[in-house]
């Protein structure tokens, strides 16, 4: 990821607890300044329910999400960490 234009975000989904642990941390450290990175679903290390903002997570440039926006993706606090968002129907429907 160190000489990558571009990188694709899929190193922890919604269910890892926030934050990210060795040897995940060095690998977004790893990730070359002005390389363009998507995220898939959310940001890794991003808390999804809560928005908090650990000390090791991915800040991405677009992030393409499923169904809905996650919480983290439109709290103030880390909404910033996602960049473009955009939502992706899949077939699945909220129950009611």
């Amino acid at each position: 990821v160190a000489a990558a234009d571009m990188v694709l975000d899929g190193i922890a989904g919604i269910g890892s607890s926030p934050g990210l642990r060795a040897p995940a941390d060095r690998i977004v450290d790893a990730i070359a300044p002005g390389a363009i990175v998507v995220a898939v679903d959310v940001p890794s290390g991003l808390d999804a329910d809560s928005g908090q903002l650990p000390e090791t997570y991915v800040k991405a440039d677009l992030t393409v999400t499923f169904t809905a926006p996650k919480q983290c993706l439109v709290s103030p606090e880390a909404c910033h960490q996602a960049g473009e968002v955009v939502v992706v129907d899949v077939g699945i429907y909220p129950l009611d």
